[in-house]
This record gives structure tokens, sequence and C-alpha cells, in this order.
């Protein structure tokens, strides 16, 4: 997926999802949280995206889309919950919120990377522990 030498779109758009959350534009997709690689995605005042992930240099990070997009992503493809789960129809605004949750973690504390990839020990968080953590910490359970 890190190639140089095969030619593919940065973006595809698959199927739009229906949230309440903020949003923002990147590559021409509307996004409200990227789970790929796996980043979060927050989304505050006037549209700017933060992105939360675990990185094995330093750990959870944010970066701006800017930021983001220089770390040699290729493509990323966007995940979102879906609009039925129970734990949406009754809050719109539990994705914003698991996203918040992570982005207050990283700013609270230093959080280094998990290389044992211990989903049941937060003091450490590999880049899809940081989305399931997020979640779970708000009632959802991804994986």
């Amino acid at each position: 997926m890190q190639t140089d030498s095969i030619p593919f779109a940065n973006a595809m758009f698959v199927k739009d999802e229906l949230s309440a959350t903020p949003s923002t534009t990147i590559f021409g997709i509307k996004v409200h949280r990227n789970f790929s690689h796996v980043a979060l995605i927050y989304v505050v005042e006037k549209n700017t995206p933060y992105l939360i992930d675990a990185h094995i240099e330093k750990g959870v990070a944010i970066a701006s889309a800017e930021q983001y997009i220089k770390d040699k992503k290729l493509r990323f493809m966007v995940l979102r919950p879906r609009a039925d789960l129970p734990q949406l129809k009754k809050d719109s605004l539990l994705p914003q919120k698991a996203a918040r949750y992570a982005l207050d973690e990283a700013k609270k504390r230093p959080i280094p990377y998990d290389f044992k990839m211990n989903f049941a020990d937060s003091s450490a968080m590999f880049c899809s522990e940081v989305g399931s953590y997020a979640y779970r910490k708000n009632g959802i359970q991804l994986w």
C-alpha cells in the first residue's frame, strides 16, 4: 500500500454513511472520522480536522490534515460506524465524542507506541488501539 511504482488514486469514494458529526473535505471526500491506518478525525470549528493516531517513532500523536498527509499516506479509507447502531441513534455525536476523547488523552499524557499490541493496557497504544480505546470509552466495541 505504500509503493511508488503502482499508480492509483489518492482517494476513491465508495459510499456515504449518514452522520450528524462535524465534517470536513479531504481529497474531495466528506470526512467525519478516518479509520484505516488507523486514525481518528476530530473536527473543530470552521471544519478544521485533527487526526489522532499512533506511530512507532513517536507514539500517539495529533496532526493537522497537512501534517498527516506528509507522512507518506498514498491512500486512505474512511469508515464510519453505521448510523443505525443503537448507540448512534441515542447520541448521533458519539463519533465526535470518541475522537475528542482520544485527542484529550493524547494532550493529557505522553502515550508511547504499544509494541506488544495489548488492547487491555492503554498505557501504550498501537494505531488501531487508539480508535478502539476511544470508542470503547464511549460505549461502542469496534473489535
